[in-house]
């Protein structure tokens, strides 16, 4: 019978495989029965700092890529996915089941091998040339992303509408410093040239909302102690110092959460992630600083 050799392009390189033969590949079965790869994530070199290509194997394929590894340094492996080579990196040393792939990668490059890597093969091939084509232009995310500012905006004045209805004077020193607290965090956004997507819109919009919780808490704390008969100056006192633990607490687990979804989340979840923890930190000034100094200075 004919035999076809198994070729493919990587970048401007075309690539022949010259070794087909057990104990030179690896080849897994799509029930992944055999050997599997555990994670691929974005890495760094640590010798050059360039960006690479982070692997974790499981313990037999650790075995298999361990034995190929240290019969082929210095030689190109290359690494096919639905009969494409998807790249072939020199092999530099021994490897079993953690690893690094590095070159001069871009930061696309990189999330498009770790997509592919983590992926693995399609269940059906895809033909090459598309039955149809659809192209979705730019104004659909402007839109969403206008609707999003709206949605935040009528949020705001019905939250700055009842806090000034149900706390009068405090209301309105509580709503200054809600506005004050957004401006900080777009003030930093603009300082970073942070790019204003839907999900940072979302990140303020949780950011009005633990605002005003703060803010509440040191209200409903002051009118205890002023229904304990205690003066203004000192309810206001004992108000803010007993609403800090619970306000701390609160504000610490959230940015905690917020910090992990930064650190293994996409790059929409980060943008979340980034704005949320701006907004808690700015929170925690205007309420219990900004507020506090605003009443100060009022009783003075």
């Amino acid at each position: 019978g004919e035999i076809l050799p198994i070729a493919g392009q990587f970048g401007d390189k075309y690539y022949l495989l010259a070794s087909n033969k057990p104990g030179e590949t690896m080849l897994h079965s799509p029930q992944g029965k055999d050997w599997k790869l555990k994670k691929a994530s974005p890495g760094r070199d640590p010798r050059s700092g360039q960006r690479a290509i982070d692997f974790v194997l499981d313990e037999r394929a650790g075995i298999l890529f361990g034995q190929i590894t240290g019969r082929n340094i210095g030689k190109p492996l290359c690494i096919i996915l639905d009969d494409l080579a998807i790249s072939a990196p020199t092999i530099n040393s021994r490897i079993t089941t953690n690893g690094q792939i590095t070159g001069s990668f871009t930061l696309t490059d990189v999330a498009d091998m770790v997509n592919k890597l983590s992926a693995g093969s399609l269940p059906a091939r895809l033909i090459e040339q598309p039955l149809s084509e659809k192209t979705i232009g730019p104004s659909i995310g402007a839109d969403n992303r206008d609707k999003g500012v709206k949605a935040g905006l009528v949020g705001l004045i019905l939250v700055i509408v009842c806090m000034v209805v149900y706390y009068t004077l405090a209301g309105s020193i509580a709503s200054f410093a809600l506005l004050l607290n957004i401006l900080f965090v777009l003030a930093i956004m603009a300082l970073v040239k942070a790019t204003f997507t839907l999900p940072g819109i979302a990140g303020i919009i949780l950011t009005i909302g633990m605002s005003v919780d703060a803010n509440v808490l040191i209200f409903e704390r002051i009118r205890e102690e002023q229904r304990k008969g205690s003066s203004l100056r000192i309810a206001i006192k004992n108000g803010y110092e007993k609403a800090f633990t619970t306000i701390f607490d609160a504000n610490l687990t959230t940015f905690i959460t917020a910090a992990i979804l930064f650190w293994v989340a996409s790059e929409e979840i980060k943008g979340f992630a980034i704005v949320l923890m701006l907004g808690i930190i700015s929170s925690m000034f205007t309420s219990l600083f900004v507020t506090r100094v605003i009443f100060d200075f009022l009783l003075s």
